[in-house]
This record gives structure tokens, sequence and C-alpha cells, in this order.
């Protein structure tokens, strides 16, 4: 197996644009029926404490990952799946950036 780096690049990113829709704009109209979906299906199958997973934009990140690995795998032709590694980065680079923004936020108070 054989990790491209645009793939690799292709997927973090992706996830963590998912996840930041999901997590962030989940009040706003299109995304509001989707993640209203989503909810009842995570806390019907998973239970509530699974579905509180949505209000987190890092935790979501590393699942969003999982999406993106799997639609990567059957686009390439069962050639690439990175998935855990995917996630954690993800979830890393956005965790990053939420802490440096907050950082530089409560500097400007």
């Amino acid at each position: 197996m054989e990790i491209t780096t645009p793939l690799l690049v292709l997927s973090v990113f992706s996830s963590m644009g998912m996840a930041l829709i999901l997590v962030e704009k989940r009040e706003d109209f299109p995304v509001k029926s989707i993640h209203s979906i989503l909810s009842f299906i995570i806390r019907t199958t998973m239970g509530s404490k699974c579905a509180s997973m949505l209000e987190c934009t890092v935790c979501t990140s590393f699942w969003t990952s999982l999406v993106v690995e799997v639609s990567l795998y059957f686009i390439t032709g069962r050639q690439y799946f990175c998935w855990p590694l995917t996630g954690f980065a993800a979830a890393g680079i956005l965790y990053f950036m939420i802490d440096v923004l907050n950082t530089l936020d409560r500097r400007n108070l």
C-alpha cells in the first residue's frame, strides 16, 4: 500500500471542512436538517452520549475523516485507506488552530 501525499492532504482537509460545517454551522439552513438527521441516527443507534460528539469540532473531524477515507477507498479502486492517521491528523490540526485562535482572542481582551 502506497500513501500518496495528495490523497492524504485531501482527506485531512476534507474531514476538517466537513467537521467545521457540521458543528459550527449546525443552526444554519442547509446544514440544520443534515445535522438533526445525523444526530437522530447516532442517538438511536449508539446513545445520546455519542450524539453529543456532534457538538465538538475536533471530535467530529476524527469521525468525518472515516467518511472521507471510505469514499476515497472506493474512488481509488481500493488502493488507498489511511483512516486512523488522517483522523488523528485532522483532530490535531483543528485542536491546534482552535487553541491558537483562543489564545489570540484572550490577548485582545
